[in-house]
């Protein structure tokens, strides 16, 4: 695959299916909530093979149910047939529906059409269960969910079944098209000598800096292991891409990834050049309507997700790889997104 930008596109808001799903209550039951590794896997380390169907990609949702009901109803159209869905993390907090995205992600990994991989983020990360207590708690700011959790009737009986199973959801994917997915970034360069298998990319070092560090459009970033996340440059991005291929049958070269919370709602950062194109690149994936505020400018971002086709369901002409960017909705949806507590 060439690493080209991506191609962009928007799609309108699906008001009318949006406000239907969010006047479904989700069921709050910990019934899906198991999840075993594939005997002979790294733990937390995904390698799929390659997808026959569309592959979208979830950056961070942080809570927004409107924005998730939006984005999957627009899957729906664009692939009637069915499509994988990858979630890459921080699914939880900033939000005021933290629990509600989280259980439909979980309906949506018992269908068969669109399976959901969720990937850990940060903010699911930093959770933990104080048994004692019967209390949720995280170790990052903007940490609403735990607030939000307390008032959630019979919850107490069902806490740590939840952290647990957010523990044992992947950290890392990877397909052999050379696209590989984490929530935050890749390690600094001070851990590349230490990845040399497969087994060492689930090591806890190499593990934090997956979840935990953040792409810049620096050129390079040196190691601060002064806090559990750090800024890396393009150069870091690429020698990890380089180390990787020692040791990998398909070696990496584009990240998908979320956690940079980009201000437009996604971002491209090449990296290297190979016969013309990026040797790797970063693709940053914002999937909320809500975004850092800037004095001055609206306080309401663009939801976007990205659609990999791969070669086996791809036409003439069609690009590989696709931003799409969620129109916002109509005033009156808005209106009565806010009235029923969909919106923060």
């Amino acid at each position: 695959m060439r690493l080209a930008v991506p191609a962009y596109r928007e799609v309108p808001f699906p008001g009318e299916e949006v406000l239907a799903r969010l006047g479904q209550e989700p069921v709050l039951s910990p019934g899906p909530w198991s999840q075993e590794f594939p005997e002979g896997s790294p733990p937390w380390v995904e390698f799929a093979a390659e997808p026959q169907a569309p592959v979208f990609f979830l950056g961070d949702i942080h809570g927004d149910r409107v924005a998730l009901e939006g984005v999957l109803s627009a899957i729906g159209s664009l692939a009637p047939e069915g499509g994988r869905i990858v979630v890459l993390g921080d699914v939880v907090d900033r939000g005021e529906d933290s629990l509600g995205c989280l259980l439909r992600l979980c309906h949506g990994m018992a269908d068969a059409r669109y399976p959901v991989t969720l990937l850990l983020g940060d903010h699911e990360d930093a959770l933990s269960w104080r048994e004692e207590e019967g209390e949720l708690v995280s170790s990052v700011t903007w940490s609403n969910f735990t607030q939000e959790f307390r008032k959630i009737s019979g919850g107490r009986e069902w806490g740590a079944a939840l952290v647990a199973w957010l523990q044992r959801q992947p950290r890392l994917l990877f397909f052999p098209s050379g696209i590989f997915a984490a929530h935050g970034g890749v390690p600094q360069q001070d851990l590349l000598p230490r990845l040399t298998s497969r087994q060492s990319l689930s090591s806890p070092e190499i593990l934090q800096d997956f979840l935990w560090n953040r792409l810049t459009d620096a050129r390079r970033k040196r190691p601060f292991r002064g806090s559990r996340g750090m800024d890396f440059g393009r150069e870091n991005l690429l020698e990890f891409c380089r180390q990787a291929a020692t040791f990998l049958e398909a070696p990496p070269r584009l990240l998908l990834c979320g956690h940079q919370h980009p201000f437009g709602g996604w971002q491209w950062v090449p990296a290297g050049e190979k016969e013309g194109a990026p040797e790797a690149a970063a693709l940053c994936l914002h999937t909320s309507f809500q975004r850092v505020s800037i004095p001055g400018e609206d306080p309401l971002g663009t939801p976007c997700f990205a659609r990999y086709l791969p070669q086996a369901c791809r036409k003439e002409g069609e690009e590989a790889l696709t931003v799409f960017a969620l129109q916002p909705p109509p005033e009156k949806v808005w209106q009565t997104c806010r009235r029923k507590g969909g919106v923060p």
